[in-house]
């Protein structure tokens, strides 16, 4: 109907071709309207956006970012019409030092439209790199902004809600960085709940997820706010999980460490057998009374 504006939905508006000489990084611009919260907004989108138009998707490398794990988003604050502060829990790292906290922006309104809002207790994979600005005096050139991350609204970065492709291929790149032997077909799940010992949810608990057998690499995943954690596109084999396992020695949270189904020691430890494609739920136990987790 004449004269009526779209929903979230975005509209394409325009091309403006970037000249190459003056920003080498970026093979076009895009200028995209979209309505949101009730006001319209402009979305420019640079570097790869047209290549990702004509293959369905930005890809999943690692290239250009200088964060990529999957973390829960402990906070996302309002700090503009658009735009959102978030506090992340790291959990499975691909790429970038391990931190025990990241804060990042992000553009809310220029996410992919059927993105839902970031909010506390999110888990998402994210894509973080150094957020650049255009100079004051118009130059399109950029400049950075002294090592404060944005979450790129181009990146593939996305909520984990059934199977992601991304995820299975960080992990699949990161076995071949590390020599292993590959196999692009697993995608077993692990998956359970954490709580104190008077019950409550463990939230944010760093999970250990070990493999033994075979060798593997390890790593940490965070519990949402209920004390849930789930990791997929895991091999074939033997894991010990547990909470402090990992942590830096004499930390407290390795002086409180747990083994699955909550004993003190490695020796006491339950061992799970994981069936190729198998999902195995249900690696529930408690946290000791000293753990340092709220």
């Amino acid at each position: 109907m004449a004269g009526m504006l779209p929903s979230r939905n975005w509209r394409l508006c325009a091309f403006v071709l970037a000249v190459a000489s003056v920003v080498p990084s970026l093979s076009a611009v895009v200028g995209e309207g979209r309505l949101y919260h009730g006001k319209m907004v402009q979305c420019m989108h640079g570097g790869s956006w047209p290549d990702v138009i004509a293959h369905g998707g930005p890809h999943c490398g690692t290239e250009g970012y200088e964060q990529v794990f999957i973390g829960t988003v402990q906070s996302a604050t309002d700090i503009s019409d658009t735009d959102k502060r978030l506090q992340i829990l790291p959990g499975e790292v691909f790429f970038g030092d391990p931190v025990a906290q990241v804060t990042a922006t992000v553009n809310q309104a220029c996410l992919t439209p059927n993105e839902p809002e970031i909010k506390a207790g999110d888990k998402w994979l994210f894509y973080l790199r150094t957020r650049k600005y255009l100079h004051p005096d118009g130059n399109p050139a950029y400049t950075t902004s002294n090592g404060q991350l944005e979450l790129p609204f181009d990146s593939p970065s996305e909520p984990l809600s059934g199977r992601q492709r991304c995820p299975t291929a960080l992990r699949v790149a990161r076995m071949a960085d590390s020599g292993e032997v590959i196999d692009a077909a697993f995608h077993g799940t692990l998956a359970g709940r954490i709580t104190h010992a008077d019950g409550r949810a463990a939230k944010y608990a760093h999970v250990a997820i070990v493999p033994v057998s075979p060798r593997g690499l390890q790593f940490t995943v965070v519990t949402d706010q209920q004390g849930h954690f789930e990791v997929g596109g895991q091999q074939p084999g033997s894991y010990l999980v547990g909470v402090g396992l990992l942590a830096e020695i004499g930390s407290p949270e390795w002086k409180s460490r747990v083994y699955y189904p909550g004993v003190p020691t490695r020796e006491e430890a339950k061992v799970i057998e994981l069936g190729d494609g198998e999902r195995r739920a249900g690696i529930d136990f408690k946290l000791l009374p000293t753990s340092p987790f709220p």
